[in-house]
């Protein structure tokens, strides 16, 4: 492998590499595996074997004269999730032990009393300490208040009201069957998948069929189709999330309303009058949080194979084989006006004058946040191949293919404007009163401004997330052409002999043609050891072994960089 060139396996479907690898195939369908990892894997697939290939062959039908339906169907419940492996954080009484000795040692120093502070909030622990540093409360108060602290905790808040058993529900249908001239398989699966967490659900959906028709005696034709559809919610809480909770920042309160857990300095956001900010309610909870946004995901996947094999003699076919891929995955990020994303975006995105305490500007309407995005991706690989298979009299066997192959990797990914102001019920939204971006208004530059006082030049991110007012593209383009070739002779079923090439050509951008080619080859051999006549006083436990040496020249495609400067 390398730095910087794709390290996964490349997964062969049917005979065709496919680019979701097992995601779109039916576990029920699989009807056998082979795992190649050798210098010869190259002369069939090219650069992209360099980290191995695993083959999937899926279920035909077999049973001639006769319709074959089969049923499968499978619950399984997992248990939730054990937070004591699963979160870092310490217990309330160690952390408080930790916070007091901090601050008793000087080594976290209180915050100064600036409004630029706003967005750095402190622990519950610490609020306690500094208001009594800041004389506004006794030390009886400020040690009452820690113990409280020390005899919460708020994991068993967390597994009741975030966590969820992981369900899995699985239905299967196929039905086959088969006469002399034609082969039908057809299956059906749906799949429902909980999550470790609330509100995170998978809906899967996977049809596929495939025919093998023998048209004539010298003509076989196939045809396959696989479509496998998902639909899947992944709004609730991250395990991050749940990891900058303190252990003592509890879910709800015992009267059922949401309990505090701080993402603003509130001595610095006390100072704002309310009625003020576009919204009061300035806090968060991460409950809260999971029930006010709608995260989905949607994804379409297709996959068409069809094929003619040719007999021309005895032991000579010719065999070609079309493929298309066309994939589809949309997602969307909805965070309702209830939302502390959507209320802390609208709040933070103000002109605020702290002497006089009020707004200038409000740069943001109110309401919810929408962003999405769209990932389409569209394949196809042709592949036309000679197979020679010929014994020679009882102990020659010669087994040889040659073939070229073209194919097209078309990937296109878009992410969307940020939609402000939006209504899920309505199908509403509001534009942005100042555009994105500092602009003139009747004459005069608006600046776009947080309410700390900092200048922006336009709403682009706020943390690690992307709140962009464009449209961003992202296009590439992959085209291969490949020839290829492997021989192997073998004597007396015991002594095998083999040799293989490969070379692959591609667009990828280079003043030198060289570069563009990539020549694989590889030779080996195969003594089938357990064949020899002084293996067979041990064949009763022993039925199978060979030792195969092979040695060749591989390499893979690193195409994120280019030997030639890219404007």
């Amino acid at each position: 492998t390398s730095l910087y060139a794709d390290y996964q396996p490349l997964v062969v479907v049917d005979g065709f590499p496919v680019a979701n690898g097992f995601r779109d195939i039916n576990p029920n369908d699989v009807e056998s595996v082979t795992v190649l990892k050798d210098a010869a894997a190259a002369s069939i697939w090219g650069a992209r074997s360099a980290n191995g290939v695993i083959v999937v062959v899926t279920r035909k039908s077999k049973m001639k004269g006769k319709v074959q339906v089969e049923a499968n169907a499978l619950v399984r419940i997992g248990q939730k999730l054990d937070l004591s492996t699963v979160l870092t954080t310490a217990s309330s009484e160690d952390q408080v032990f930790y916070e007091k000795m901090a601050f008793d040692n000087g080594w976290i120093a209180p915050l100064n009393d600036v409004f630029t502070y706003l967005n750095t909030s402190m622990s519950l622990a610490k609020e306690y300490m500094y208001d009594f540093a800041n004389g506004k409360i006794l030390e009886e108060d400020m040690n009452k208040g820690l113990e409280k602290l020390r005899q919460l905790n708020n994991r068993k808040q967390i597994r009741k009201y975030l966590l969820e058993n992981p369900i899995t529900q699985q239905y299967s249908l196929s039905i086959s069957n088969s006469t002399d001239r034609a082969k039908n398989y057809m299956s059906v699966m749906y799949e429902n998948t909980g999550g470790n967490v609330i509100s995170n659900d998978i809906d899967r959906w996977r049809i596929n069929f495939n025919n093998q028709s023998n048209v004539f005696k010298w003509l076989d034709f196939n045809i396959g189709v696989n479509i496998h559809y998902v639909d899947s919610e992944f709004s609730g809480p991250t395990i991050g999330e749940i990891n900058d909770l303190s252990p003592y920042e509890m879910i709800l309160n015992e009267d059922g309303s949401y309990a505090t857990q701080l993402k603003k300095n509130r001595e610095q956001l006390a100072k704002i009058p309310a009625g003020v900010l576009p919204n009061d309610d300035w806090s968060y909870n991460i409950l809260r949080e999971v029930r006010a946004r709608k995260y989905t995901r949607e994804e379409l996947n297709t996959r068409l194979q069809v094929g003619v094999l040719l007999r021309f003699a005895e032991g000579i076919t010719f065999d070609s084989k079309f493929q298309y891929e066309l994939n589809r995955l949309e997602t969307e990020y909805l965070d309702k006006e209830d939302s502390y994303l959507a209320r802390d975006l609208v709040n933070t995105y103000i002109d605020y004058d702290q002497a006089s305490s009020t707004v200038k500007t409000q740069f943001l309407p109110q309401g919810g946040i929408l962003r999405s995005s769209m990932t389409k991706v569209k394949n196809y690989s042709w592949r036309n191949q000679v197979n020679l298979m010929r014994s020679c009299g009882e102990k020659h066997d010669i087994n040889a293919i040659v073939g070229f192959e073209i194919s097209q990797f078309d990937r296109l990914d878009r992410t969307n404007p940020c939609v402000y102001g939006y209504n899920s019920k309505k199908m509403t939204s509001t534009p942005l009163p100042f555009g994105a971006y500092s602009v003139n208004k009747q004459g005069q530059k608006v600046q776009i401004k947080t309410i700390t006082g900092q200048n922006q030049d336009g709403i682009y991110t706020m943390g690690n997330e992307s709140f962009g007012t464009e449209t961003l593209f992202a296009s590439r383009l992959d085209r291969f052409v490949s020839v290829y070739g492997n021989a192997a002779y073998t004597f007396d079923g015991k002594y095998s002999l083999s040799g293989s090439f490969r070379s692959d050509a591609s667009n990828f951008i280079s003043e030198k043609a060289s570069y563009r080619w990539a020549p694989l080859w590889s030779v080996g051999g195969l003594w089938n050891l357990h064949r020899e006549q002084f293996m067979h006083s041990v064949e009763s436990w022993l039925n199978a072994l060979s030792i195969r040496l092979t040695y060749g020249f591989n390499g893979n495609a690193e195409t994120s960089t280019s030997p030639v400067t890219l404007v």
